[in-house]
């Protein structure tokens, strides 16, 4: 599908359709062509471009190679296991209190509560009430005490969205993904809680952004854009009367857009000028975003998000809060479809210690096109050496009900 996006919209991935402009005026070999790089994206801005067409369905693709995608998993490990080296992870990273598919019944009425509120308290604010923190704090207690009990029950779910409720879903995995994350690097409960609010309230600007603007599949005007940008400043004006929220909620609400380069907004916040929980949002807000759907944007695998994101690091984010992220999550995250060297497909279930080799559940034989019998498979198991992970798998490329393969 053809659309038209603001260029400071564009990301990796991405495929020009049409840049606009004479092609004797642009440095480009070509005319339409795969963004591959930011590089490739701060070119088309410094040219003085202010939109481009992009066509939806060449953006980038997963490999199809299996070979290609083995070789870029292994130098994601290898990037990894240097940073674990240098920063060895905590035990709590991998603590487990109740097995996933034990936790799953439990976290699916946690994200549909969390989903209801949050919209109700945005809608509530669009009409001009206060934002109802007794009604958000709960969510918040309950979405810390199943990822206490296992993450990937919430990670998982997390998969699982639709286009059309893509702002209160995307607060609800922020959330997720903010106390995961935060578990394995903050010791003190009550500041993970106070994260995952923040989470929770990261977007509650966006109920005072128009809806033409919010949902609009082409590009933002120079004035629209500004009015988009300027829900950070609404979200904070917004939560600014409610008595001691604290200072780590704040700060997730403020800082999710500043970057480590100075190029974020509302502020321009470069280096250590951002909080390490701004820094952490950040992260976790743009992860989100470009692995999910949208009205102008196919969501991209876990996989190759994390691979670019490592990339981004260089500027746009510090380079240690990428790499816990993906300790935390995993190569493979939670709830994702990946291919085995059988033949089979599975849904991964728990990243595990060694994250290239994760808990997976298979479920389907590609040669013969037939469901099979679940059967739940710890690819790190020493005994274990019958198959492997061959590639990862685009689930829409299949449409399999991911809420019945999780069990």
């Amino acid at each position: 599908m053809l659309t038209t996006i603001d260029t400071r919209e564009l990301e990796p991935g991405m495929f020009i359709h049409d840049l606009k402009m004479s092609w004797l005026k642009h440095p480009f070999l070509r005319s339409q062509f795969l963004l591959r790089s930011q590089d490739d994206i701060d070119r088309i801005r410094a040219l003085g471009i202010r939109e481009v067409v992009v066509d939806t369905d060449r953006a980038e693709r997963l490999p199809e190679n299996p070979e290609e995608q083995r070789e870029e998993t292994a130098r994601l490990q290898a990037e990894l296991d240097a940073h674990q080296a240098a920063h060895p992870r905590t035990d709590i990273l991998r603590q487990r209190r109740v097995e996933v598919d034990e936790e799953l019944a439990a976290a699916r009425p946690v994200r549909e509560e969390a989903t209801g509120v949050v919209e109700k308290v945005m809608q509530d604010v669009r009409l001009g009430r206060q934002v109802d923190l007794a009604r958000v704090e709960p969510v918040a207690e309950r979405i810390m005490e199943s990822i206490f009990r296992n993450p990937n029950a919430l990670l998982s779910l997390g998969q699982i969205r639709r286009v059309d409720h893509y702002t209160f879903e995307h607060s609800i995995s922020v959330a997720v993904l903010l106390v995961t994350y935060a578990r394995a690097q903050e010791p003190d409960p009550e500041i993970i809680y106070q994260l995952g609010l923040g989470g929770l309230l990261h977007d509650i600007g966006k109920a005072r952004v128009p809806e033409a603007i919010l949902t609009k599949p082409g590009a933002l005007t120079e004035k629209e854009y500004q009015v988009m940008q300027g829900h950070v400043t609404l979200g904070l004006e917004m939560v600014g009367d409610l008595p001691d929220l604290p200072a780590p909620t704040l700060e997730v609400i403020a800082q999710h857009h500043e970057r480590w380069d100075g190029s974020g907004y509302p502020n321009g916040l470069r280096e250590d000028e951002i909080g390490p929980y701004g820094q952490m949002a950040a992260v976790v807000d743009v992860y989100d975003a470009i692995t999910s759907d949208r009205c102008y944007h196919r969501g991209e695998h876990p996989t190759l998000v994390l691979r670019r994101m490592l990339e981004w690091s260089r500027s746009h984010f510090r380079e240690e809060v990428v790499h816990h992220f993906i300790q935390c999550v995993g190569i493979y995250p939670a709830g994702t479809l990946v291919r085995m060297e059988s033949g089979r497909l599975a849904v991964v279930l728990d990243p595990g210690e060694k994250i290239l080799y994760p808990t997976v559940k298979v479920f389907f034989n590609t040669h013969t096109h037939s469901l099979i019998k679940p059967e739940v498979i710890d690819l790190a198991n020493p005994g274990f050496h019958e198959d492997h992970i061959a590639a990862y798998e685009d689930p829409r490329k299949w449409d399999f009900d991911l809420n019945r393969l999780l069990g």
